[in-house]
């Protein structure tokens, strides 16, 4: 059972279903329970720290006439489609953002859930680890500006102001940003 509080406020409580899908552990809520939160302006979404072997971040930096443009953020995360799980939702949004498929990564691990009034309600938090070699396959989409990887030392340096909060909340959370 996990319960999430959005907004400071309102409570709810979701079961969340544990399943794997081709050696890889993902997380679901109920169709119920996604109606439930589309109706009720709760806005779930799905997030990742994506990595590549040698543990630097993929940080793309949006593009300028988008609602957070300008901002640096984690790739890929995005909200839900209707009636679209959150492991379908990551697989769109690394497809869409990076042209990468699950088959091109070592790890999906769900990690954990976090949640804001920035940028979507609550998001489920995935560990993405891309392949060795896979990297030279990132394509830049027309959402970012750019997109590259980051050491730690970099992350730590970019000013928290310029980052997505979902970004600086998944950051802290890996412990690759101070708090």
């Amino acid at each position: 059972m996990v319960i999430i509080r959005p907004f400071l406020s309102d409570w709810a409580t979701f079961q969340f279903k544990r399943f794997a899908v081709n050696n890889i552990t993902l997380y679901s809520i109920s169709d119920s329970e996604l109606l439930f939160l589309q109706k009720n302006l709760y806005v779930p979404g799905a997030a990742s720290l994506c990595q590549d072997h040698l543990g630097n971040s993929l940080v793309g930096l949006k593009a300028g006439e988008r609602f957070t443009g300008g901002l640096y953020e984690l790739v890929p995360q995005g909200l839900l489609d209707p009636s679209e799980t959150f492991e379908n939702a990551l697989e769109r949004e690394l497809l869409e953002e990076t042209g990468l498929s699950f088959n091109n990564l070592d790890c999906n691990q769900p990690t954990h859930m976090c949640w804001g009034e920035a940028y979507g309600d609550f998001m489920v938090v995935s560990r993405l680890r891309i392949k060795s070699g896979e990297e030279d396959k990132i394509q830049l989409s027309e959402e970012h500006d750019s997109l590259a990887f980051k050491t730690p030392d970099e992350i730590q340096s970019l000013n928290r102001y310029l980052l997505n909060p979902v970004s600086v909340h998944i950051l802290e959370s890996a412990g690759l940003r101070d708090k």
